[in-house]
């Protein structure tokens, strides 16, 4: 098993309004930081011939917990009829993530699924929950396909939601321009 960190953020800024001389805009502080653990690479992958299909050359597993923390600040002054405002938001996650990818003559195919907990604090929605996602990528040559969902299945507000889907289409040959329109 591999431990590291990853990517961290530290930010502050403040300013004036984008077009609107002599009005402040909102100052904003923010930070972020993760932790991941994963179960994968040269040692850690796990092969199989594909559940023993025919033309298969391949698949693999991987396994990760990973751990994030958000934290953010924003105020801004009096200005005209709004008033003076604050607010402060933080979020902490731990999660558990697994991959898998089955690779054959018609590509490859990257399942992925992801659960675990998160604590929100601040001025908004705050309290813990239980988050739930999942993937499937498939790509062949330099065509890519990727779908992706995700729902918070439960919430210590009962009557919050949140739940969001998304995909692409990805062609690289258009992006390269080796193809032209």
């Amino acid at each position: 098993m591999r431990l590291g960190p990853q990517a961290g953020d530290a930010r502050d800024g403040g300013g004036t309004a984008p077009g609107r001389p002599g009005r402040p805009a909102p100052a904003r502080r923010r930070g972020a930081a993760g932790f991941v653990g994963a179960e994968h690479g040269e040692a850690g992958d796990i092969r199989a011939d594909s559940f023993g299909r025919a033309g298969a050359t391949g698949s693999s597993f991987e396994i990760a917990l990973r751990s994030d923390m958000l934290w953010t600040n924003t105020s801004s002054d009096q200005a005209g009829v709004l008033a003076e405002a604050t607010g402060t938001a933080s979020r902490g996650r731990l999660m558990l993530q697994g991959a898998g990818e089955i690779s054959g003559l018609s590509g490859v195919l990257r399942p992925s699924r992801e659960g675990g907990l998160r604590y929100d604090g601040g001025d908004a929605e705050t309290g813990a929950g239980l988050k739930v996602g999942g993937g499937l990528d498939w790509a062949r040559g330099g065509l890519a396909l990727t779908a992706n969902g995700r729902m918070l299945l439960a919430y210590a507000d009962e009557s919050y939601e949140e739940w969001g889907y998304g995909g692409s289409l990805t062609d690289a040959l258009v992006l390269r321009g080796d193809i032209r329109f």
